[in-house]
């Protein structure tokens, strides 16, 4: 059956994870107990053994998990089906590629099931003796394993809840961007943050988007793409099968960014195609990228019918089938259908946008979008935190906020110019502007950067 197969894929990530990060066998072992707290004898044997190992040495086995099976295998003489399945496992171990507070949500939701179904099993086995008060007395006593979001830390006692705190491995970037505009994005582009692009109308931020797509799958991260209704099905391909295939749409003459002058205005040079991209090219050029991989998934919708409620039970089905998404991207928050329950538009506004935090949160992910300036910001050189339009509480539920900076002369060119209007857990000015030019006929918005103290442009 499916839920079968689902759940062996969920043992085998969790073991794996128990096996390779240390984080996760910590969190685990602290609450391991004689026997184990899976429901499948393999499972619980290696786990077992990496847990041991780390209680012993500080470390997971990794690799030398197959010291520990053949030390195992050649003391206990273990049947040979239990063996091979054991062998098979560890033959094919790799480091997860997940969050390692993403596997503990995963593996407290197992865990959890494993005990109500125990407990269930128990108290019926009671009621068949006719013995009502037993079986009461065991569903009432199960508690709930914690491990990811909302576990009981105890920084004092937990050097673990430390480790993971000032672990950089888990605030990888998951796209990076070229020369100073990557420091300009640092921390901020990683699991668990709700990051957005603020413009005017027409100012790019759907290039933007389908941009940091590109970024995150060309870093072999998975992108849950939902297009809320701006663009189109067509319209997101299109432009993704030109940047894969680094080729306009329709042949003529374009100008691609070569550098910045002195005085930092971009030089550009022309080229011509002689032929458009085609759907074949296009479909070709977008596999070398992905290298054949299940890396994007695009879902489009009407506009204002798509809810983050939706999403996020689309996410929850494809994590069923072991498809996770790193980065989840909204094109854009404004035009996604309203909470349910709400009436008031400013109540709405501010709803959904907890709904996109609380997403990010939950699949311990990165959530991109994109939202409206205010009429104001047409009239503005710099876009600030009073260019916010509809209600400013979206600016404290973001971890950060940048805005596009386009004038009607840099919008022929190609050229914007990045800042942040809001950032939480690092040092920001509103000024500080980073120039970036692009070829928005192949849908690359950067491809040069120069910054304002460096006046050297640097190649994307």
């Amino acid at each position: 059956m499916r839920v079968e197969h689902y759940q062996g894929d969920v043992i085998r990530r969790i073991v794996a994870a128990i096996a390779t990060d240390r984080i996760v066998c910590s969190r685990i072992a602290s609450q391991w107990r004689t026997g184990g707290l899976f429901d499948c004898n393999w499972a619980n044997l290696v786990a077992g053994w990496c847990i041991n190992f780390f209680r012993k040495y500080g470390d997971v086995p990794g690799l030398r998990l197959r010291e520990l099976f053949i030390d195992w295998a050649s003391k206990s003489n273990p049947p040979r089906e239990l063996a091979e399945n054991i062998e098979a496992f560890i033959a094919g171990l790799k480091p997860e590629s997940f969050a390692s507070t993403y596997i503990l949500d995963l593996a407290g939701r197992y865990f959890n099931r494993v005990r109500v179904r125990s407990a269930i099993e128990e108290a019926e086995a009671f009621l068949e003796q006719d013995n009502p008060d037993s079986a009461r007395q065991v569903l009432i006593s199960i508690d709930k394993l914690e491990l990811g979001q909302g576990a009981l830390v105890k920084p004092a006692e937990d050097f673990t809840v430390w480790q993971e705190a000032f672990d950089d491995e888990q605030q990888k970037p998951l796209l990076r961007y070229p020369g100073i505009l990557d420091g300009f994005f640092r921390g901020a582009m990683v699991r668990d943050n709700l990051i957005s692009f603020m413009a005017p109308d027409k100012s790019g931020k759907t290039m933007w988007l389908i941009d940091a797509a590109f970024r995150a799958i060309r870093n072999r991260r998975k992108v849950a793409y939902f297009e809320c209704g701006d663009l189109g099905q067509r319209g997101v391909l299109i432009r993704i099968g030109c940047r894969a295939a680094r080729k306009p749409r329709w042949p003529g003459t374009y100008q691609y960014p070569i550098g910045f002058s002195e005085d930092g205005q971009v030089l550009t040079k022309s080229i011509t195609f002689d032929e458009g991209l085609d759907d074949v090219e296009a479909y070709e050029s977008y596999r070398d990228i992905c290298r054949g991989a299940d890396l994007l998934r695009l879902s489009c919708y009407p506009n204002s019918t798509l809810s983050v409620r939706m999403a996020s039970e689309m996410l929850h089905d494809w994590e069923r089938e072991g498809w996770v998404a790193d980065v989840v991207i909204f094109d854009y928050a404004d035009i996604m259908a309203p909470p349910y329950g709400t009436q008031d538009t400013l109540e709405q506004i501010d709803v959904l946008w907890k709904e996109l935090r609380r997403l990010s949160q939950e699949f311990h992910c990165l959530v991109l979008t994109a939202t409206q300036a205010s009429a104001e910001a047409y009239r503005a050189s710099v876009l600030k935190r009073y260019h916010f339009s509809g209600r400013k509480t979206k600016l404290a539920h973001v971890n950060g906020m940048i805005g596009l900076n386009v004038s009607d002369e840099n919008r022929a060119k190609n050229v914007t110019q990045l800042n942040w209007i809001v950032r939480r857990e690092d040092r920001y000015d509103e000024r500080y502007l980073v120039t970036v030019a692009g070829c928005w006929a192949i849908a690359n918005p950067c491809i040069r950067v120069l910054g304002p103290e460096n006046r050297k442009a640097q190649q994307g």
